[in-house]
């Protein structure tokens, strides 16, 4: 029968959410297994996470390096030929690198687990990195690296994090240099040292049974301790400074304006800033771009982010825009910053900002493979999934007169670090 609706469906609100805690084991030499049996679906994600950061390495490209290359060679077997044999099975390997992490997962069929978790045993545990395949490496990332420096959003980036984190190795950057100074020892000095037992956690999610876990504790509960990686060294704030860098011939500029905040993961004025971010820039019906794209035309996209990494929280406004539109731009920017630090955000708009960021956590936890991604994105800053309850009832219970607080106490304007990279106007 067909149904014709002459009004939309009511919306319901969302309230009392639970998320399912990851079953917990350990292996035989300490390494934490975290186990999401959730799956309805005959497959399973499996990452080893490395608390690893580009401070250890001889220069920040080795910790990239090493984990671009892990899996392409093995101690007994050369160049493709592991690569190959994981394909065979009709699994994947794939692996992601961050500041303070870095992953090895393999995505395979369920039944498929006895043949393929040798192999991922082989590619983490007897990695080795031929001098062929790392000079390719070097040559291809180093041609990227230049064609990216003729870019300004990259050499922005590059001015900003400098100039947000000083002498702290989240400034730190690649330089041309670096690609000719790493070498196969380099890297394997690296690999062994903290691709380890000491650094390393387990995140298992899908449909699997008892045998998985054993099968890990073979393949992995025999990792040697290595050195235990030390990533300790907090920022709290940064200076409220202006930075200009010409870009000759361009005619567009980058644009950041930000700062580190000192604020506690998890918190409930941490979930307030999160609320308060995403109507300032947080997500496409924002105030920056309503302003900015839709109202002046200035950009294409602009946002803003409240990212927490181990050892800062940094809010970051970031927009590229023509040359003859930048003071423009940021004087725009900086009337958002006054307005929503000085006016009480309207229930209307406030309750549509709530309804997007709880449909948005939902969704971005559905199904096993998310949830764990999810997980992931807490654990390692001493968090479980609890936090996502607290969070959804923290967006559901804000108030205008504590968005306008906390914006008075993170957001002023003239406490922003400012990093311009191309022109000021044509």
């Amino acid at each position: 029968m067909n149904v014709f609706r002459t009004e939309a469906p009511g919306i319901k609100t969302i309230s009392d959410v639970h998320f399912p805690t990851p079953q917990e084991y350990t292996l035989d030499n300490g390494i934490k297994v975290h186990a999401f049996n959730l799956g309805t679906q005959d497959a399973v994600q499996i990452d080893l996470v490395f608390a690893v950061s580009r401070n250890q390495g001889k220069n920040p490209l080795v910790a990239k390096a090493v984990n671009e290359l892990i899996g392409e060679a093995s101690i007994q077997k050369p160049s493709g030929v592991l690569n190959e044999a994981i394909d065979f099975h009709g699994a994947f390997l794939e692996s992601t690198y961050s500041v303070d992490h870095s992953s090895v997962s393999l995505f395979t069929l369920t039944k498929k687990l006895d043949d393929v978790l040798p192999l991922f045993e082989e590619v983490v545990l007897e990695a080795v990195f031929p001098e062929r395949e790392l000079d390719i490496y070097l040559k291809n990332a180093k041609q990227k690296f230049l064609i990216s420096q003729e870019k300004v959003s990259t050499l922005v980036k590059r001015l900003y994090s400098q100039k947000l984190y000083g002498d702290h190795y989240y400034g730190s950057r690649t330089e041309p240099n670096h690609f000719e100074e790493v070498s196969v020892a380099d890297l394997k000095e690296f690999y062994e040292n903290f691709y380890t037992q000491s650094n390393c956690n387990i995140i298992v999610s899908g449909k699997f049974d008892d045998s998985l876990i054993s099968g890990l504790n073979r393949s992995f509960g025999k990792m040697i301790k290595g050195k235990k990686s030390n990533m300790d060294d907090k920022i709290f704030e940064s200076k409220s400074e202006k930075h200009f860098q010409e870009k000759e011939g361009a005619i567009q500029s980058g644009v950041r304006v930000g700062k580190v905040l000192n604020i506690a993961y998890g918190t409930e004025e941490y979930f307030q800033l999160k609320v308060l971010n995403t109507i300032l820039g947080g997500y496409f019906g924002s105030r920056l771009m309503s302003n900015i794209r839709e109202d002046k035309g200035y950009t294409y996209g602009i946002g803003s982010s409240v990212s927490f990494l181990k050892n800062a929280c940094t809010f970051s406004i970031a927009t590229e825009v023509g040359a003859d539109v930048t003071k423009n731009t940021l004087k725009e920017i900086y009337y958002e910053l006054h307005k929503i630090c000085n006016e009480k955000v309207s229930d209307e708009e406030l309750e549509i900002v709530k309804n997007y960021m709880l449909g948005s956590i939902l969704k971005s936890s559905d199904g096993a493979f998310s949830l764990a991604q999810q997980y992931k994105g807490v654990y390692f800053l001493g968090e479980d999934l609890t936090f996502f309850e607290r969070y959804i009832n923290a967006i559901s219970s804000v108030t205008s007169a504590q968005l306008l607080s906390v914006a008075q106490k993170f957001l002023l304007p003239e406490t922003m670090l400012e990093a311009v990279v191309g022109k000021m106007s044509l």
